[in-house]
Protein backbone atom coordinates (compact mmCIF):
# COMPACT_ATOMS: atom_id res chain seq x y z
CA UNK A 1 0.00 0.00 0.00
CA UNK A 2 1.30 3.45 -0.88
CA UNK A 3 1.36 5.75 2.12
CA UNK A 4 1.44 9.48 1.44
CA UNK A 5 4.65 11.36 2.06
CA UNK A 6 2.86 13.69 4.46
CA UNK A 7 3.07 11.05 7.22
CA UNK A 8 6.68 11.96 8.05
CA UNK A 9 8.63 14.56 6.10
CA UNK A 10 11.94 13.22 7.43
CA UNK A 11 11.17 10.06 5.49
CA UNK A 12 10.85 12.05 2.28
CA UNK A 13 14.31 13.52 2.85
CA UNK A 14 15.71 10.06 3.52
CA UNK A 15 13.95 8.72 0.41
CA UNK A 16 15.43 11.52 -1.73
CA UNK A 17 18.91 10.85 -0.28
CA UNK A 18 18.55 7.11 -0.86
CA UNK A 19 17.48 7.55 -4.49
CA UNK A 20 20.44 9.90 -5.09
CA UNK A 21 22.85 7.49 -3.40
CA UNK A 22 21.57 4.55 -5.43
CA UNK A 23 22.03 6.54 -8.65
CA UNK A 24 25.63 7.61 -7.86
CA UNK A 25 27.31 4.96 -10.00
CA UNK A 26 24.51 4.52 -12.52
CA UNK A 27 23.78 2.63 -14.74
CA UNK A 28 25.51 -0.38 -13.16
CA UNK A 29 25.02 -0.87 -9.44
CA UNK A 30 28.20 -1.30 -7.42
CA UNK A 31 28.41 -3.71 -4.48
CA UNK A 32 26.82 -1.48 -1.78
CA UNK A 33 24.12 -0.16 -4.13
CA UNK A 34 23.36 -3.69 -5.34
CA UNK A 35 23.03 -4.84 -1.71
CA UNK A 36 20.57 -2.04 -0.88
CA UNK A 37 18.62 -2.63 -4.10
CA UNK A 38 18.24 -6.30 -3.14
CA UNK A 39 17.17 -5.30 0.39
CA UNK A 40 14.48 -2.99 -1.02
CA UNK A 41 13.27 -5.75 -3.35
CA UNK A 42 13.06 -8.30 -0.50
CA UNK A 43 11.19 -5.90 1.80
CA UNK A 44 8.70 -5.10 -1.01
CA UNK A 45 8.11 -8.81 -1.63
CA UNK A 46 7.56 -9.36 2.08
CA UNK A 47 5.03 -6.53 2.33
CA UNK A 48 3.09 -7.85 -0.69
CA UNK A 49 3.08 -11.41 0.65
CA UNK A 50 2.42 -10.18 4.22
CA UNK A 51 5.28 -12.20 5.64
CA UNK A 52 8.83 -13.44 5.18
CA UNK A 53 9.99 -16.93 4.38
CA UNK A 54 12.91 -18.28 6.44
CA UNK A 55 15.19 -17.90 3.38
CA UNK A 56 14.17 -14.25 2.95
CA UNK A 57 14.77 -13.59 6.66
CA UNK A 58 18.25 -15.10 6.42
CA UNK A 59 19.05 -13.08 3.29
CA UNK A 60 17.87 -9.81 4.87
CA UNK A 61 19.97 -10.51 7.95
CA UNK A 62 23.03 -11.18 5.79
CA UNK A 63 22.44 -7.95 3.85
CA UNK A 64 22.23 -5.99 7.11
CA UNK A 65 25.27 -7.71 8.67
CA UNK A 66 27.82 -5.01 7.66
CA UNK A 67 25.82 -2.42 9.63
CA UNK A 68 25.75 -4.48 12.84
CA UNK A 69 27.59 -3.16 15.88
CA UNK A 70 28.69 0.21 14.52
CA UNK A 71 30.23 2.45 17.23
CA UNK A 72 28.52 5.55 18.57
CA UNK A 73 30.34 8.89 18.64
CA UNK A 74 29.62 12.51 19.64
CA UNK A 75 28.92 14.80 16.67
CA UNK A 76 28.83 18.63 16.79
CA UNK A 77 25.40 20.13 16.15
CA UNK A 78 25.00 22.44 13.15
CA UNK A 79 25.73 26.05 14.14
CA UNK A 80 27.99 24.93 17.00
CA UNK A 81 25.23 24.96 19.64
CA UNK A 82 26.10 21.64 21.25
CA UNK A 83 26.59 17.98 20.49
CA UNK A 84 24.47 14.93 19.82
CA UNK A 85 25.29 11.23 19.75
CA UNK A 86 25.20 9.36 16.46
CA UNK A 87 26.51 6.15 15.01
CA UNK A 88 29.38 6.40 12.58
CA UNK A 89 28.70 4.98 9.13
CA UNK A 90 31.20 4.57 6.33
CA UNK A 91 29.91 5.87 2.98
CA UNK A 92 29.32 2.38 1.59
CA UNK A 93 26.81 1.75 4.41
CA UNK A 94 25.00 5.08 4.01
CA UNK A 95 22.35 3.61 1.67
CA UNK A 96 21.89 0.60 3.93
CA UNK A 97 21.20 2.85 6.91
CA UNK A 98 18.72 4.95 4.90
CA UNK A 99 16.93 1.84 3.61
CA UNK A 100 16.71 0.46 7.15
CA UNK A 101 15.27 3.76 8.40
CA UNK A 102 12.76 3.86 5.54
CA UNK A 103 11.69 0.24 5.95
CA UNK A 104 9.23 1.27 8.65
CA UNK A 105 7.64 4.02 6.55
CA UNK A 106 8.41 5.35 3.12
CA UNK A 107 10.32 2.55 1.40
CA UNK A 108 7.51 2.15 -1.14
CA UNK A 109 8.38 5.66 -2.38
CA UNK A 110 11.71 4.42 -3.73
CA UNK A 111 11.17 2.92 -7.17
CA UNK A 112 13.36 1.79 -10.03
CA UNK A 113 12.47 3.09 -13.46
CA UNK A 114 12.63 0.58 -16.35
CA UNK A 115 15.71 2.50 -17.56
CA UNK A 116 17.48 1.62 -14.27
CA UNK A 117 17.31 5.03 -12.54
CA UNK A 118 16.09 5.10 -8.94
CA UNK A 119 13.57 7.82 -8.06
CA UNK A 120 11.13 8.97 -5.39
CA UNK A 121 7.55 8.26 -6.46
CA UNK A 122 5.15 11.18 -6.10
CA UNK A 123 2.07 8.97 -6.05
CA UNK A 124 1.16 5.31 -5.95
CA UNK A 125 1.06 4.97 -9.75
CA UNK A 126 4.47 6.46 -10.60
CA UNK A 127 6.51 4.03 -12.71
CA UNK A 128 8.96 6.33 -14.50
CA UNK A 129 11.42 8.95 -13.28
CA UNK A 130 10.69 11.45 -16.10
CA UNK A 131 8.09 12.09 -18.77
CA UNK A 132 10.75 11.54 -21.44
CA UNK A 133 11.48 8.08 -20.05
CA UNK A 134 7.76 7.21 -19.92
CA UNK A 135 7.24 8.18 -23.57
CA UNK A 136 10.36 6.28 -24.68
CA UNK A 137 9.28 3.16 -22.77
CA UNK A 138 5.79 3.07 -24.30
CA UNK A 139 7.09 3.85 -27.80
CA UNK A 140 9.43 0.86 -27.54
CA UNK A 141 6.82 -1.32 -25.85
CA UNK A 142 4.28 -0.78 -28.64
CA UNK A 143 6.85 -2.01 -31.17
CA UNK A 144 7.00 -5.47 -29.55
CA UNK A 145 4.50 -8.25 -30.42
CA UNK A 146 3.17 -8.16 -26.86
CA UNK A 147 2.74 -4.38 -27.02
CA UNK A 148 0.98 -4.57 -30.38
CA UNK A 149 -1.40 -7.23 -29.08
CA UNK A 150 -2.19 -5.14 -25.99
CA UNK A 151 -2.79 -2.04 -28.11
CA UNK A 152 -5.01 -3.99 -30.54
CA UNK A 153 -7.12 -5.34 -27.66
CA UNK A 154 -7.45 -1.83 -26.21
CA UNK A 155 -8.52 -0.40 -29.57
CA UNK A 156 -11.13 -3.18 -30.04
CA UNK A 157 -12.60 -2.35 -26.63
CA UNK A 158 -12.56 1.37 -27.41
CA UNK A 159 -14.31 0.93 -30.77
CA UNK A 160 -16.94 -1.35 -29.17
CA UNK A 161 -17.59 1.22 -26.43
CA UNK A 162 -17.94 4.04 -28.98
CA UNK A 163 -20.30 1.92 -31.04
CA UNK A 164 -22.48 1.23 -27.95
CA UNK A 165 -22.64 4.96 -27.28
CA UNK A 166 -23.61 5.73 -30.89
CA UNK A 167 -26.28 3.01 -30.91
CA UNK A 168 -27.68 4.36 -27.64
CA UNK A 169 -27.82 7.90 -29.05
CA UNK A 170 -29.50 6.70 -32.22
CA UNK A 171 -32.17 4.84 -30.19
CA UNK A 172 -32.84 7.92 -28.04
CA UNK A 173 -33.15 10.14 -31.10
CA UNK A 174 -35.48 7.63 -32.75
CA UNK A 175 -37.70 7.61 -29.63
CA UNK A 176 -37.81 11.41 -29.54
CA UNK A 177 -38.91 11.65 -33.17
Amino acid sequence: MFRGKTSDLRSYGDARQLADWLNQNAPSLQGPQRRVGRLIELLRQASRASGLSPDQTTEIESLLLPAAGRPWKPVPRMGGTGWYVSQTWPMELHGLVLAARLSDHGLEWIRRCPCGTWFVAHNGRSQFHTEKCRVAFWMNFHKTPEGRAQRAAYMRQLRAAKKRIQVGRAKRQKKEN
